[in-house]
């Protein structure tokens, strides 16, 4: 690896800022000094990479990776590029080391695995095997495989098409959770266009046996890609044309990312829709510019016309928050889910201004599969019902109509009854005294000494923990800090097994740790138990033994920030003289401070329940002493 960097590119590698780079080169860490510089001020890749993992600083565990991918773009001319993740994918497939196998015994391999040249033996020998054969081998041992090589390279060329507005990672798993509930034993998972690898590959998971069939019409290069990538992955993937029957087992799951343009969008569209029948469904995301928002008059007759056309079925059309396409930016993305048999009503939900919160997935995961059961019975969350003819009106949004709702599961007027009671009887109990065994005792005025967390982590008085850059991970028990969890104050979970595989040298959290973040408005919270994972951006705070600090305190500082204050090191943190009388005081403040939110809760319900029951007459107050009065 002979490629250079400067601070900057160190800094940026690594994940953290400028100056922490520069801290590097003054204080060694296990012995292990910062790498000399060059007589151009630059430092060797390879001996900065070296450095970041013998020390585990930085917040970049793929350092190696990335500058071996960085390094192979910037040395390679385009076309190369293109040629190395053609190599890549090879070494994926074959197993085999490129520089020490034959070029001829290599296409021979292939081409036994490839014998109709449909996904890689044509493009493998247009390839210069000699020339970038060393370079493939190098990226992929700087990787953890030639397929994660071959990943990672392949999201460095994404941008190049506008074409296709591709999904981020939290949609992809939405909807690989989705269509993996959708899908029957029997059922195939079809990628229409090879435009939905991301979410079939999130689906099926490497190897897995099941069928794969990649729908394309006729003439187009997409299919040798994606079947390129599937194959990287072990999933063998077949092919189908579009005006062929497809012969879709029930339980089938068609997935579909439709391009930018409405009118191919619905020409793709019209040959999914011939295919579904029976029990077969397909789930539709891409720009909320086509499936979701008003479109221009030639192309809202369009969707107006496929609508309405019998053989197909609009079960669920939803527009998610902001972002959540690959590339950022501020467009939106829509889903929607096509079944056989029409419903009476569609349901539909606009997400805009939702929070990308796992419990709001979890909760449009919940309402699309009910959709998709065809249930009746049950209280959505986020979707609507609308009837099919108010969607079809031309010219609107799909999502935004002015219709009344009426709960389908009415509460029994006897329960709500009993639990207003319960909630006024609750109210009115005094609220629990957490200092009612303390005197207040004052000791004379001393000022107010603060320090700086920068300061308080130089003199190692605190130790800043860095969070982990997390790459999916199963659900599990062990809490898991993000920057949205830290600001609603409940962990997620994480698989702890899979976790510790992944990331075997990370740290978990110790009780009493701070675990902070300074995205958006800073925020902090006290992480009493410990054994959780803290995720990147996030960080935590360790208090050294005899510092002079509440780890309470500095969480109670931190969250007194305002926004946009996210130099970390230049936050004023409270100094304490005595840090454990200052920690148990403020423990029995968020002892009360919890009594009170349980308090809001109650209130909340309360309001809830009145605008249920009281206002459509099925709960009534009555004024009890007028009532005794005419008793009497």
């Amino acid at each position: 690896m002979t490629a250079t960097l400067s601070l900057a590119d160190v800094a940026r590698l690594a994940g953290v800022s400028r100056p922490v780079v520069t801290m590097w080169r003054k204080r060694p860490k296990d012995g292990f000094e910062f790498p000399v510089a060059t007589e151009h001020g630059r430092f060797f890749a390879s001996d900065v990479v070296d450095y970041l993992e013998n020390t585990r600083r930085g917040n970049n565990p793929d350092a190696r990776r990335d500058v071996a991918i960085a390094a192979a773009r910037s040395s390679l001319a385009e076309s190369s590029v293109d040629d190395l993740l053609i190599l890549l994918a090879t070494a994926a497939v074959t197993g085999q080391s490129l520089a020490e196998t034959d070029p001829e015994a290599l296409l021979d391999l292939v081409e036994a695995m490839d014998p109709d040249d449909e996904w890689l033996f044509g493009d493998l020998e247009s390839v210069d095997i000699d020339r970038l054969a060393e370079e493939a081998d190098a990226v992929a041992d700087a990787a953890w495989s030639a397929a994660d090589a071959f990943e990672t390279l392949r999201a460095t060329l994404r941008s190049r098409s506008r074409a296709l507005v591709e999904p981020g990672d939290t949609v992809v798993s939405w909807m690989a959770s989705l269509a993996r509930f959708l899908r029957s034993d029997h059922g195939l998972v079809v990628d229409v266009s090879g435009s939905a690898t991301d979410i079939a590959l999130a689906m099926v998971g490497r190897g897995d046996a099941s069928d794969v069939l990649v729908a394309v019409p006729s003439g187009v290069a997409g299919p040798r890609e994606a079947r390129r990538r599937y194959a990287v992955h072990g999933v063998q993937a077949r092919v189908t044309r579009f005006g062929d029957d497809w012969g879709l087992p029930d339980g089938s799951v068609l997935l579909v990312a439709v391009p930018t343009d409405p009118k191919a969008a619905f020409d793709v569209l019209d040959e999914v829709a011939v295919q579904l029948e029976g029990g077969t469904t397909a789930v539709v995301v891409g720009p909320a510019s086509v499936l979701v928002d008003e479109l221009p008059d030639e192309f809202e007759a369009r969707r107006d016309r496929f609508l309405r056309d019998p053989r197909r079925t609009l079960s669920a059309v939803v527009r998610l928050p902001q972002g959540l396409s690959r590339a950022g930016g501020r467009e939106h993305l829509g889903v929607w889910l096509l079944q056989a048999n029409a419903p009476e009503v569609t349901r539909v939900g606009d997400l805009s201004g939702w929070p990308d919160a796992p419990t709001t997935w979890q909760q449009l995961l919940d309402d699309v599969l009910a959709v998709a059961a065809g249930g009746r019975l049950r209280s959505f969350a986020l979707l609507q019902p609308v009837p099919v003819p108010t969607l079809l009106i031309t010219g609107r949004s799909l999502v935004d109509h002015d219709v009344a709702i009426t709960a389908e599961l009415p509460a029994a007027a006897g329960d709500d009854a009993a639990r207003i009671r319960h909630l006024l009887d609750l109210l009115a109990a005094p609220l629990p005294d957490p200092f009612a065994a303390r005197s207040i005792v004052a000791n004379g005025s001393r000022p107010a000494r603060h320090t700086t967390l920068g300061a308080a982590a130089r003199t190692r008085q605190v130790t800043v923990v860095p969070g982990v850059r997390l790459d999916a991970l199963l659900e599990g028990t062990t809490p898991l800090w993000t920057p949205d969890a830290l600001l609603t104050g409940t962990p997620g979970g994480v698989d702890l097994l899979a976790f510790s595989a992944a990331h075997p040298k990370a740290q978990l959290t110790q009780p009493g740790d701070v675990v902070f973040t300074t995205a958006g408005n800073p925020r902090a919270v006290v992480d009493v138990v410990g054994g959780a994972v803290v995720a990147y951006p996030a960080r935590a705070v360790r208090v050294g033994r005899g510092a002079p600090f509440s780890p309470r305190a500095l969480a109670a500082a931190i969250n007194d920030l305002p926004a946009g204050h996210s130099t970390w090191r230049g936050w004023q943190v409270p100094v304490s003289s005595d840090p454990a009388d200052g920690e148990d005081a403020l423990a029995r403040v968020d002892e009360l401070a919890a009594a009170v939110r349980q308090r809001q809760t109650q209130v909340d319900e309360l309001r809830r329940l009145v605008v249920r029951a009281v206002l459509p007459g099925a709960v009534a107050f009555h004024d009890t002493q007028l009532d005794n009065a005419k008793g009497a």
